[in-house]
């Protein structure tokens, strides 16, 4: 579970790919269903994340650099398709979605596995939750508008798929076009249900 300093500058890319001026073409669906960059990138993060608050190393820069490349990242991303964010969240005025008996078995099997956890697990929770806080909810968000198949931690309980406000229907812009479909300024912004036949 060593994270090497290229992961930060991998989620710049991600971010910069995810929010270019075409929004619908960053949701590309990936030609292999069972794999997604948002579940990666919840992935990676909550492998850093753990690194930070739970494994008895050795703390380098690289692990609180790839989390908070990455909250960043996805903050940018979630920006770009209206998803609300708190842009200064606190664990435990804000909650995450992690349980800490879901916590508690990760670190369980990791010291399974013989990896050195730290001594104090309230303390590694605590640290865990604050770090996952960063990026909780967009993780969520993302996860579900981009309908990511099965993941643990990110799309396994992400809310249910809603269509994001840059995907709603923009207003008719054309004086004539509004009057050649029967729309009056007052209702342009949607078109009738009896529009599609």
């Amino acid at each position: 579970m060593v994270l090497r300093a290229g992961h930060p500058q991998l989620l710049r890319g991600v971010s910069k790919v995810r929010t270019s001026a075409r929004p619908r073409r960053s949701l590309n669906v990936t030609p292999r269903p069972d794999h997604s960059w948002i579940t990666a990138a919840g992935a990676v993060l909550d492998a850093a994340a753990l690194s930070l608050s739970s494994l008895d190393i050795p703390r380098t820069p690289e692990a609180a650099l790839c989390v908070r490349a990455g909250f960043i990242a996805l903050r940018r991303i979630a920006d770009v398709f209206g998803i609300a964010h708190n842009a200064n969240p606190h664990y435990p005025e804000q909650p995450i979605s992690v349980r800490r008996d879901e916590f508690e078995a990760v670190c369980d099997r990791l010291a399974g596995e013989g990896v050195p956890l730290k001594a104090d697990r309230e303390q590694a929770w605590r640290d865990f939750a604050g770090w996952r806080v960063n990026y909780d909810t967009v993780l969520l968000a993302l996860c579900s508008i981009t309908m990511a198949p099965p993941a643990a931690w990110s799309s396994d309980r992400a809310p249910a798929f809603r269509t994001p406000a840059v995907f709603a229907k923009r207003p008719l812009k054309c004086a004539s076009l509004q009057r050649s479909q029967g729309l009056s300024n007052h209702d342009r912004s949607r078109p009738r249900v009896s529009d599609y036949g």
